[in-house]
């Protein structure tokens, strides 16, 4: 099951006041104690699915449909807890960010991860989340709360170049816009916040290496603790892997820096293997793409890893027993 630490949802309650709504109430009727996210304990987690339907029960209720950006705004560095001190105490931003990546987990669990890629001139920002549910909310709060973070980390110079989100446009093109300074794109591959690899480079002026390496200690002796889950760490790679078509049992063992065999019986002891998951990912994340976000079936097939078209058709006609295109008519009527 995908778990969030509570403490990763400190802009939800504030929010939802803001807009008029009874935030307990509604954490109530989605089955999650109002305590969790009041008043969060550094302990307390909530399944991921739970915490979807809040944020989407409660876009329902008070009719905003950027409910999850909105909250992304009352989230900041205190929000972050010791993972945004470590940010702050940071070099220069590239670290900064790595050190985010490296430790969101430990509020993320297995919901969702965040990862940096370098293109050139261009960094890119990208949050992947599971893809069971409509994580839109989630995904927006995430991502205006890391633009937050590296604006915060740069100063009042700081500026994207654009932002691209999976999920359909469900509200006012110009309110997102307006909030990023930068063209918005949705309907994409990915989520991603596209920026200057030069911020990158920046020195940090709160920087304290000696307070930075007493807090990664503690974080390290944290994450000890948090179970190493070799499943997720495979389930994460073919995630990642399948759309740049590299999604082998040979390159994901060696991204593991492990044997092939030993990555078999590693997941066989775990009761699965490479072949499931694959399996399992490509069955949810079809149903995601095609439920969720605009994306035209071809560019859906490249996403999943399948050659062409003709044989992403068969395999999901196979497991659903309709096509994707009459699959995507049925969630849009």
């Amino acid at each position: 099951m995908e778990l969030i630490s509570a403490k990763g949802l400190p802009g939800y309650v504030p929010t939802a006041e803001a807009l008029g709504a009874d935030p307990a109430s509604i954490m109530r009727s989605v089955h999650i104690d109002p305590k969790l996210l009041i008043d969060p304990d550094s302990e307390d987690v909530i399944a991921f699915d739970k915490v979807l339907s809040l944020l989407n029960l409660t876009e329902e209720i008070t009719g905003c449909r950027h409910f999850g950006a909105l909250m992304g705004l009352n989230q900041n560095l205190t929000s972050l807890g010791d993972i945004g001190q470590l940010a702050k105490l940071s070099s220069d931003v590239g670290t900064a960010l790595q050190a985010v990546a490296s430790y969101l987990h430990l509020d993320w669990q297995n919901a969702a991860t965040l990862h940096v890629e370098i293109f050139g001139e261009l960094c890119h920002q990208q949050i992947s989340v599971d893809s069971r549910g409509n994580a839109r909310h989630f995904v927006e709060a995430s991502l205006v709360s890391i633009f937050r973070l590296l604006k915060l980390l740069t100063g009042s110079t700081f500026k994207l170049e654009r932002v691209e989100f999976s999920h359909l446009l469900s509200s006012d093109a110009r309110f997102y816009s307006k909030l990023f300074k930068a063209p918005v794109k949705f309907s994409q591959e990915k989520n991603l916040l596209i920026f200057s690899s030069r911020y990158l480079k920046m020195p940090i002026s709160t920087s304290d290496q000696e307070l930075n390496m007493l807090v990664q200690r503690y974080l390290d002796n944290l994450d000890a603790l948090y179970p190493n889950d070799f499943v997720s760490k495979v389930k994460e790679l073919i995630k990642r892997s399948l759309p740049l078509a590299t999604c082998t049992a040979d390159s994901l063992a060696n991204m593991l820096s492990i044997h092939r065999r030993t990555m078999h019986r590693l997941l066989r002891d775990r009761g699965t293997s490479f072949t499931e998951l694959l399996l399992e990912h490509r069955r949810s994340h079809s149903k995601y793409l095609l439920s969720q976000t605009g994306l035209p079936l071809t560019p859906i097939a490249n996403v999943l890893g399948y050659a062409d078209l003709s044989a992403f058709s068969h395999a999901f006609k196979k497991w659903y027993g309709v096509s994707p295109a009459a699959y995507r008519k049925l969630t849009r009527e």
